[in-house]
């Protein structure tokens, strides 16, 4: 079975993501600039990809997905705790990549791909 885009998927509805997303969400409700919404989120994995597919970078599509959607993912933890968000975001990518499921889960490389995105 091919997994085309399966695991951002799997990614989006896994608990811990559902109710980060959901606290950053509450968090932001006043913001009026930038708020860390799916379509913000889904805007950079886009441009992330193009930038990746012109200067050949070499990063599957899913990579750069599932990096982009979990970047900000940390961000109530910025506002509630000071913590840094992209430390955050790795934390919680961290461990929602470990719970894929085994015919979902990433390369190695791929997850160090991902996290180190998400650290930068």
């Amino acid at each position: 079975m091919e997994n085309t885009m399966l695991r951002i998927s799997y990614i989006r509805k896994h608990p811990l993501y559902v109710s980060s997303y959901q606290r950053l969400q509450e968090l932001e409700q006043e913001r009026i600039f930038c708020c860390h919404q799916m379509n913000h989120l889904l805007d950079t994995a886009r441009i992330a990809y193009i930038l990746s597919l012109e200067r050949g970078i070499g990063i599957s599509k899913e990579a750069i997905y599932a990096a982009a959607i979990l970047h900000d993912i940390g961000k109530g933890r910025q506002y509630e705790s000071g913590i840094p968000h992209e430390l955050a975001s790795a934390d919680i990518a961290e461990k929602i990549l470990a719970e894929l499921p085994e015919e979902l889960m990433f390369t190695l490389n791929e997850n160090e791909q991902i996290l180190t995105a998400i650290r930068g």
